[in-house]
């Protein structure tokens, strides 16, 4: 292939046994959270622990029922969120109303 003086010549192509669209992605909602979280994932979390922007713990278990989280007791602010899966660990930034 000649491009403009380029040449580009491809010898084999480059491939992974991950499937992307296989990827497990995490999401949470509502974001600004009042009082309650859900997380969405089709992972089963082993963990879930919130830090504020100081990166102080405020708050974690290893028990999250339903996927939902009571945030009720925080200030209000901005934390973060980390997830552990058995194949991801997520961290997602959210806003407490």
């Amino acid at each position: 292939m000649d491009l403009k003086g380029f040449v580009i010549e491809l010898k084999e192509a480059l491939s992974t046994n991950e499937n992307v669209l296989d990827k497990i992605i995490t999401t949470i909602s509502p974001n600004p959270v009042m009082n309650e979280m859900t997380i969405h994932t089709k992972a089963i979390i082993n963990s879930a622990e919130v830090y504020n922007l100081a990166g102080q713990k405020v708050w974690n278990s290893d028990n999250i029922m339903n996927n939902k989280i009571d945030l009720s007791f925080l200030n209000k602010g901005v934390y973060i969120i980390k997830i552990k899966t058995d194949s991801t660990n997520e961290s997602i930034k959210f806003i407490k109303n």
